[in-house]
């Protein structure tokens, strides 16, 4: 068995390894890259842009056209898709793992024309396919610093308060308004709400 590792210093690398390296890194739009139609015949527009499929980074200077097979008896989905293999933007109608969706067309079972309402833009950023990449899973929380966590809030269906303060806590929690902190050692007896049966706080040493 053959074992490699990449990169490394002054060891060469092929493209194939630099494309595997960053096939889930790099992959979504970057610039433009909107997909349109203007209902004039069987075509859909890609708006010149940037973007990336399976880690290979694709820039196109000029709107594209690209022609839409006629409907063939039964209503179809085509796909826009950026293609990390030549010609690097097409229309398909299956996906590879070496292409990245731009946008989805709707072809009726007759369809002569391609309306603007045919077409619907599903593509993301970069930055939010790489989001979705590093997200973090339940098993990540109990390694998770807590100094890590600076911003939101944590909802009451993830083990949070879904608050930022200790009132907002309290009436996300349910808990009635006299509910206070308890100190290691003390007995506390709360209630603040007529009808309780216990009226006032009482506070003991154990």
């Amino acid at each position: 068995m053959t074992v490699k590792a990449f990169p490394l210093e002054n060891e060469p690398m092929l493209d194939s390894e630099w494309r595997q390296l960053f096939k889930n890194l790099y992959k979504g739009v970057a610039t433009g890259l909107e997909v349109t139609a203007d209902g004039g015949g069987l075509r859909v527009f890609v708006a010149a842009g940037e973007g990336g499929a399976a880690g290979v980074g694709i820039k196109s200077t000029d709107n594209e056209q690209l022609a839409i097979a006629a409907g063939s008896g039964s209503a179809r989905t085509d796909y826009v898709v950026l293609d990390s293999v030549t010609p690097h933007l097409k229309v398909v109608t299956s996906v590879t793992d070496s292409q990245y969706v731009l946008a989805e067309v709707t072809v009726s079972a007759s369809a002569v024309t391609i309306a603007p309402g045919d077409v619907t833009n599903v593509s993301k950023t970069i930055g939010q396919e790489l989001s979705a990449v590093i997200d973090l899973t339940v098993a990540d929380i109990p390694n998770l610093p807590a100094s890590k966590i600076t911003t939101g809030e944590l909802p009451i269906a993830r083990g949070g308060t879904g608050a930022t303060s200790a009132s907002a806590a309290r009436t996300n929690l349910g808990l009635k308004s006299g509910a206070t902190r308890v100190i290691p050692g003390d007995i506390v007896i709360v209630s603040s709400l007529p009808g309780d049966r216990v009226a006032g706080r009482i506070v003991g040493k154990i």
